[in-house]
């Protein structure tokens, strides 16, 4: 927990230094799931997406993170997987490999 709290405070520095560095906002969702922070992290890799749609670590730590998250009702755990396999199937697109080759992605599309 301690690697993560100092991850944390370097990428809040990072965001306080420059508010557009949407790689910056990816590594502090990182930190936040480490911390078990789940829906600070969703919000800072959303924060991610909307400073660079095209960063596809934002797409796929979004995905991942949201595809492992099982509270809520079935309602809420079904659309969740399915806004996963969405930030997923993006991140494999801006990524430009194969969908199949991608072994973070596959398990969690088909």
């Amino acid at each position: 927990m301690e690697h993560y709290e100092e991850a944390l405070k370097i990428c809040w520095r990072a965001t306080q230094l420059d508010s557009n560095n949407a790689l910056a906002y990816n590594n502090k969702g990182q930190a936040l799931e480490g911390l078990q922070r789940f829906q600070d992290a969703l919000a800072a890799y959303n924060e991610s997406i909307r400073l660079d749609p095209n960063l596809y670590l934002a797409y796929k730590n979004k995905g991942l993170l949201l595809d492992r998250l099982d509270t809520g009702n079935w309602l809420q755990r079904r659309a969740r997987k399915a806004e996963a396999r969405k930030a997923l199937r993006m991140a494999q697109e801006l990524e430009g490999s194969g969908i199949r080759k991608t072994p973070w992605v596959s398990p969690v599309i088909r």
